[in-house]
């Protein structure tokens, strides 16, 4: 089961969102492979998905004030986000949501680095 079908049965609905282009240059140092409009048509697009968001490039918890998720769903590979997110959660006002792990669903295959290289311009 990919992450995003796993997620999607963590809850009644399921609302991904995308970091900005500006936030991942930020935290990888370099471009990102695909801009922050291409994934989120591409995940919105997704049957699982109910809707697709951009997060805030100045705040990366800040779009969770306006949605209060009951479950937070993160990747096998984002453990630093997890660990920054559960010392914010006492601090944001958004109750005390369930913060789930995806287990990883082929990391060899689907990564974005393993596309890089095979993107037509």
């Amino acid at each position: 089961m990919s992450y995003l079908q796993y997620a999607a049965r963590q809850g009644d609905r399921l609302i991904v969102v995308i970091t900005p282009d500006s936030a991942v240059v930020l935290r990888k140092g370099k471009a990102v492979l695909f801009h922050e409009k291409e994934r989120m048509e591409l995940v919105a697009s997704l049957k699982s998905v109910d809707a697709s968001i951009l997060g805030d490039t100045d705040d990366s918890w800040s779009i969770l004030k306006k949605i209060k998720p009951a479950v937070i769903c993160f990747g096998y590979d984002q453990i630093k986000a997890i660990t920054a997110l559960k010392k914010s959660v006492p601090f944001l006002n958004i109750g005390t949501p369930s913060i789930m792990v995806a287990p990883a669903f082929k990391p060899k295959k689907y990564h974005s680095r393993h596309f890089k290289g095979k993107i037509k311009k």
